[in-house]
């Protein structure tokens, strides 16, 4: 699907009403989808939209940060909690109802979310009201989706085929993921579009305030390295900190992240791990640590709703993930300054680094690959700070909302009648 042409400059005074446009998620807990629907609902230029929400659970610490002039609906706070019954697919019928009926009720012209389970939900109260649609991919099918099928699995996955056939719009994160698509689903590739995620600006500016205070921290050192944020490695005694950012789930590879823990640890080298986040897999992974005798050298943060301030502190932030997207801590941490190294999962890591030119790219599920790289780093970590401060100069321009944001609401226009591809047909 080709992109849409840029916007023309908004006029302030146009007598035209704003699209109404609702945005669904399955609830605001901290995670990289949230954040990323949270901030659109923050950008959507006013003059030309009035967004909503619709979620499903009233579980999740972000409700404070929806925008005072959106319009929350919450089905569990509003019609009851849901709960699973005997027969497979009945949750998703009755949000898909309660949510078809909101779009009818709120005049809503046109539907955005992100996720296959949301997808699931929104499909099909699209489809019954005739409303135009546009969802993103935020992750690998060929992983992600057996995981968020679960029961139903082949009736799911023709369900999404008849749904990404006949939307607006299909989005995903990274080139990658739209090739990945068009094959998983078997369609087009002209059905999906790459629209890259992008850095709202209050976290942008705390982003850019956590990269001065590193270049501050490091002339007060006396080390002046032509404008290259410096670790703390070689700074004392203290260890050298390594950081990771994210669900505490088996498809971000954690559990060999603390493997390489572990073998450095025996090698001799003093290094520390600092998780932030938290998940299914947060009991089992604690369990390792204490059976890999790292159980010391690990500090469980928890979920942070800004880790800016904890990612702008670490020496290296360590992406171990077995699939990705588009993985926000990566780019967040290279926005920084901070120098990383992630493996080379499919698909967003080697896409955002440029095959591995911003950050060190290493085979996934490999912890013995992994500690080596995190020991080079310890050796000599210049060559990956100086990787880190040109990377933060490529990609903040890249991924500021003035590009990305506007490129969404393009598709987003693009969608809604008079285009003939827009809506469901009945």
């Amino acid at each position: 699907m080709a992109a849409p042409a840029p916007l023309p400059p908004s006029d302030a005074d146009s007598d035209e009403a704003p699209l109404a446009v609702c945005c669904v998620i399955g609830a605001l807990t901290p995670g990289g989808s949230e954040r990323q629907m949270l901030g659109i609902l923050q950008q959507l230029d006013r003059r030309r939209f009035q967004p909503h929400l619709f979620t499903f659970y009233r579980h999740g610490s972000l409700g404070d940060q929806v925008p005072a002039d959106v319009p929350h609906f919450c089905y569990e706070e509003q019609v009851g909690p849901l709960q699973s019954g005997w027969i497979p697919g009945g949750i998703q019928r009755k949000l898909s109802r309660r949510l078809a009926q909101y779009l009818v009720e709120q005049q809503i012209d046109v539907v955005y979310d992100r996720t296959f389970p949301v997808a699931w939900v929104t499909g099909p109260a699209c489809r019954r009201t005739n409303t135009a649609y546009v969802n993103t991919i935020v992750e690998n099918p060929y992983r992600g989706f057996a995981t968020a099928a679960g029961r139903g699995r082949w009736w799911k996955y023709q369900q999404l085929r008849r749904i990404y056939r006949h939307a607006a719009a299909v989005l995903c994160v990274s080139q990658g993921l739209t090739d990945a698509a068009s094959a998983y689903f078997r369609l087009p590739a002209d059905r999906f579009t790459c629209c890259y995620n992008f850095v709202d600006p209050r976290r942008l500016e705390r982003i850019d305030h956590a990269a001065a205070i590193r270049r501050s921290e490091m002339l007060g050192k006396g080390i002046d390295a032509a404008n290259t944020p410096v670790t703390r490695i070689g700074w004392g005694t203290s260890p050298c900190r390594v950081v990771a950012i994210g669900r505490l789930h088996w498809q971000k590879g954690l559990d060999h992240l603390l493997r390489a823990i572990a073998q450095l640890r025996s090698a001799g080298l003093d290094v520390e791990l600092q998780l932030v986040g938290d998940g299914p897999a947060a009991a089992q992974l604690r369990q390792l640590a204490t059976e890999l005798g790292v159980q010391d050298k690990v500090q469980w943060l928890g979920w942070h709703s800004e880790p800016i301030d904890t990612l702008a502190q670490a020496d290296l932030l360590v992406l171990p993930s077995l699939t990705e997207g588009l993985p926000n801590s990566l780019l967040e941490a290279l926005l920084v300054g901070v120098p990383a190294i992630a493996s080379d999962c499919d698909y967003g890591p080697r896409e955002l680094t440029e095959a591995g030119r911003w950050a060190t790219l290493v085979p996934p599920g490999d912890a013995t690959a992994l500690a080596s790289e995190i020991a080079e780093f310890f050796r000599d970590p210049t060559v990956a700070q100086a990787r880190a401060a040109e990377a933060r100069q490529h990609l903040r321009p890249r991924f500021a909302p003035e590009l990305a944001c506007r490129q969404l609401e393009a598709h987003l226009l693009d969608a809604t009648p008079p285009n003939p591809g827009a809506s469901f047909p009945p």
